[in-house]
């Protein structure tokens, strides 16, 4: 498991869970919230979301916690190694 993606209802748990699994696997944690809001909340133009998420997940190994399917699926997706 180098590249882990957590899905999941809103309040279930997923940073949690990307956080604990992170810290005993030793990877990087890349929340998508802060990545899609801006400050007060606002949500950020889908292209330059999609660009930042991008950025994230260049390196070999991490675990991203947040949905945003329509979004980042693609992205995400295709270099997965595990679906949680």
């Amino acid at each position: 498991m180098q590249r882990i993606v957590i899905l999941g209802a809103v309040g279930v748990g997923k940073s949690t869970l990307a956080r604990k699994l992170g810290e005993k696997l030793r990877l990087p944690v890349i929340h998508l919230d802060p990545l899609f809001y801006k400050p007060g909340w606002a949500p950020s133009e889908r292209s330059s979301f999609q660009q930042r998420v991008s950025e994230a997940i260049k390196g070999e190994r991490w675990i991203t916690d947040g949905n945003f399917i329509g979004e980042t699926a693609a992205l995400r997706l295709a270099r997965v190694d595990t679906i949680i």
